[in-house]
């Protein structure tokens, strides 16, 4: 109980109220009053989001659960237990004069030990497997600062061909040049035909990414795009959610799967980086194997060039796309072969056969596969575009409301996202839609910040 007299209570209604409107934010929270962002806002900042360790492990968990079928996996070990019961007795975990009955109590009982594994329990109980020794290695990695979706980035350049001279150029950016703890997440049979296809500078990249430990290789049989998501959200709690993702995937399949769970789009929104790759200003004069000093973005191949082709001869630019043209007429020709042809191979993955009539880009840029090795996933080139990243916004676009105190008076602050009259889009709905994050803050959305201050004298 605290008694206040008439002077206390008036100086306890004291307000003071500043409004600001049509402010700009950057991707760190800071408002400016104008858009070239010379004046800030002073003692204001959108507070960064932050995932509780509860709905971490809860989304981590539903993740898990979208690769792993818990009950077809215990089904398989029970009877896997029940059928091989001489190597469960030198194993200790069935007496040496055990019966089947034994077998049947120890392996939790039930009819359907008799029958056989089906291939689903089979395929369960491997999935489970792998998680867990993936996780295992997660725990024991201590996560990373920069985790790179090595599948979603090598193929970014081109269709039907993976660049990893592309995602060496990125990774080592983070590396060398903002001195972050990379990680590379990567399905294993990428690396395995990598490494067999005959190609000495992929088979030199992965050596360099094995040196410095940045390549962490995923289980064919589980979904990468779960993996590093589970990556992330370990990482998000040993850097206290400065963690960035660099990929161009939206993850529609899985914020569809977990659009019950509160904060999983928001998590998304906060820390997908997104790579802009600008194909027609020529081609970086990249070298992987060379000291990395962050000057490589700014040196452009003057030799090729793209819309400043004078000499009549095809531009880079011009051979891929009638490549691809090439290949839409061989499925359209009358012989009714087509350019290419899959087929199903022993890891599960699609598998593209080249055909004798199919042409190389350019024998110094993608490697083409010897008489010999007629079965390949899909082509090796070996060059990088100029590209930007789009860093996330360490906040998200929402409305938002806070309170907090000093030492004698009490803080409320509303934070209003509005959109902007000279926003590209009118529907609300569409804001955060085909568009980076630092061009939807600066374009298309303006802050109302409203901040209350009261000071409140308590007195025994």
């Amino acid at each position: 109980r605290f008694n206040v007299d008439d002077a206390d209570v008036d100086q306890a209604m004291q307000m003071q109220m500043d409004i600001h409107e049509n402010l700009v934010a950057d991707v760190h929270g800071y408002l400016y009053f104008d858009e070239d962002k010379k004046r800030q806002l002073p003692d204001v900042k959108i507070p960064k989001f932050y995932l509780s360790v509860t709905k971490n492990s809860e989304i981590w968990e539903q993740l898990r659960r979208s690769e792993i079928h818990d009950a077809a996996a215990v089904k398989c070990e029970r009877k896997q237990l029940y059928a091989n019961q001489t190597r469960a007795k030198k194993l200790g975990l069935l007496p040496a004069a055990a019966t089947d009955a034994d077998a049947v109590d120890v392996a939790g009982g039930g009819t359907d030990l008799m029958d056989g594994i089906t291939d689903e329990e089979q395929h369960s109980a491997r999935r489970r497997r792998k998680y867990e020794q993936f996780v295992k290695f997660m725990l024991s990695d201590g996560g990373a600062e920069v985790v790179i979706d090595g599948a979603n980035v090598g193929h970014m350049l081109l269709q039907d061909h993976f660049c990893f001279d592309f995602v060496d150029h990125v990774a080592s950016y983070y590396a060398f040049v903002q001195h972050k703890k990379v990680r590379i997440i990567m399905c294993t049979y990428r690396v395995v035909n990598a490494e067999n296809s005959g190609n000495a500078r992929d088979k030199g990249i992965i050596a360099k990414w094995m040196k410095h430990s940045w390549l962490i290789q995923s289980p064919n049989i589980l979904y990468d795009d779960v993996l590093w998501s589970i990556y992330t959200l370990h990482s998000c709690l040993v850097y206290n959610e400065n963690v960035v993702v660099v990929t161009n995937d939206n993850m529609r399949d899985h914020a569809l799967a977990l659009h019950r769970i509160k904060g999983f789009e928001a998590w998304l929104q906060t820390k997908l980086c997104r790579v802009e790759v600008f194909k027609g200003q020529g081609i970086l004069a990249y070298d992987p194997f060379a000291s990395f000093t962050g000057q490589e973005s700014q040196q452009v191949d003057s030799a090729t060039t793209a819309n400043t082709n004078t000499s009549g001869k095809r531009t880079l630019l011009q051979m891929e796309e009638q490549e691809e043209d090439k290949e839409k007429d061989a499925c359209d020709a009358d012989s009714g072969e087509p350019g290419s042809k899959k087929q199903k191979i022993d890891d599960g993955t699609a598998r593209e056969y080249q055909g004798n009539n199919q042409e190389s880009l350019d024998s110094s840029d993608m490697f083409v596969s010897s008489p010999v090795q007629q079965y390949n996933k899909f082509g090796y080139i070996n060059r990088v575009y100029p590209y930007r990243l789009h860093p996330p916004c360490a906040y998200v676009l929402r409305p938002q409301y806070y309170r907090y105190e000093t030492d004698e008076n009490e803080h409320f602050i509303w934070f209003l996202p509005l959109l902007s009259k000279h926003s590209d889009v009118q529907n609300k709905k569409n804001i955060l839609k085909q568009c980076y994050s630092d061009a939807i803050i600066s374009k298309r959305i303006r802050w109302t910040v409203a901040k209350l201050t009261r000071k409140i004298v308590k007195k025994i």
